[in-house]
């Protein structure tokens, strides 16, 4: 996984265990702006993808702010990671046919 930095540790707090292993790492809560830093995307861009559901997100009461999993972020990157795989198999396939693309 390729995430441009750690997840910040004073944003980790303590919930119930995940599915993903029992940590609560998974649980912890992001700002939009933390998780455009840590895929190394703009924060317009996440906003995008939160307002298409390609990550998950909800809505804090009262305030409309968004917060996102860490587990669907590592989710959306794994997703990302293996769309991007895929695609390099096919240019490498397309390249040792010879076919143009």
């Amino acid at each position: 996984m390729l995430l441009s930095r750690p997840v910040p540790r004073a944003r980790q707090k303590p919930g119930k265990p995940s599915l993903r292993g029992g940590s609560n790492e998974v649980e912890t809560p992001l700002t939009p702006d933390e998780v455009a830093e840590m895929l190394g995307l703009s924060r317009p861009f996440v906003a995008r993808l939160l307002g298409d559901a390609e990550i998950p997100s909800y809505h804090l009461p009262g305030n409309g702010h968004r917060l996102v999993r860490l587990a669907d972020v590592l989710d959306f990157q794994d997703r990302r990671e293996r769309r991007a795989e895929g695609h390099r198999r096919v240019m490498e396939v397309a390249e040792e046919a010879e076919l143009p693309y």
